[in-house]
């Protein structure tokens, strides 16, 4: 369990700027200078529990801007899609008038 413990502090140290953004504590609070070893079940109890609090907020905040991002995809889609309709229908009307006044043989 400290090995796992340690590869997730690691990891989780280093993305600074998304624990930040997230809100998430900083993990390495809970754990004196000695290292893990030094915790007591109860505290490597304690830190595992906020490090799932830490996945679980890292996990809601992936979701939310996964969604954004669908939503912005989809806007970006029917934005090219109207545009793509008008020009058509511009193509159209400038073939229409320039066939409507073509001189007649």
């Amino acid at each position: 369990m400290v090995g796992q413990v340690r590869r997730i502090l690691k990891v989780n140290h280093q993305v600074p700027a998304l624990r930040r953004e997230v809100g998430c504590c900083d993990c390495s609070s809970l754990f004196c200078g000695a290292g893990l070893e030094c915790l007591s079940v109860g505290g490597l109890a304690e830190l595992a529990d906020e490090l799932q609090r830490c996945v679980h907020e890292y996990s809601e905040e992936l979701v939310s801007e996964l969604a954004r991002r669908d939503e912005l995809d989809f806007e970006k889609e029917l934005k090219n899609q109207f545009i793509s309709r008008t020009s058509s229908l511009s193509q159209l009307a400038r073939s229409r008038t320039s066939s409507f006044h073509e001189p007649v043989h």
